[in-house]
């Protein structure tokens, strides 16, 4: 029952466009292809990659010194006394304790940094597309993932990809 109410309210909806379509502009945009192609995001990733790659050092580092401790447990296991023997058993666990827990960290800080990363650009794009429909007089520009079908005369992917690039190039000319 949903969907026959969402199929016609669609319908209607796309008759009404249909009904204006002289007065109205329409186009749309492969945001996916605008942002992942983007030097911005090339550029992010290897920010995140080098991100990535110094905590997975200090994860390293800190396993090797579990490794370690665990080899010398091993190896005075049956000289040590029960006492030092626990008390080098909880600083282990409590090695590896906050080995779990600087990875889970460095995890989420990852995460949250490739959203804010992605974020930026994708508001960046949509200023650019905000800048191209003004100009050129568009009513609608859609993302390319809500279109089921449109001729490819009204896709402005490589525009926004082009002017996105070029205004991001001179924004770093005036950064330097």
């Amino acid at each position: 029952m949903k969907r026959i109410v969402f199929m016609a309210v669609a319908l209607l909806f796309l008759f009404a466009l249909r009904a204006q379509a002289e007065e109205a502009k329409i186009a749309f945009v492969d945001m996916g292809k605008v942002v992942n192609g983007s030097v911005q995001w090339k550029e992010a990733l290897q920010t995140l990659s080098n991100l990535k790659k110094a905590k997975e050092s200090i994860l390293i580092e800190k396993s090797k010194e579990i490794e370690k401790l665990e080899e010398e447990i091993l190896k005075q296991a049956s000289i040590l006394s029960q006492a030092i023997l626990n008390e080098k058993k909880e600083k282990l666990k409590m090695l590896k304790d906050n080995v779990e827990e600087l990875f889970r960290k460095s995890q989420d800080e990852l995460a949250r940094s490739e959203s804010e990363l992605g974020q930026k650009i994708v508001m960046d794009v949509r200023k650019i597309i905000e800048k191209i429909a003004r100009k050129d007089g568009y009513t609608l520009i859609l993302d390319k993932n809500a279109v089921l079908y449109s001729p490819s005369e009204y896709d402005l992917t490589e525009k926004v990809f082009k002017e996105y690039n070029e205004a991001s190039k001179t924004e770093k000319m005036g950064d330097k």
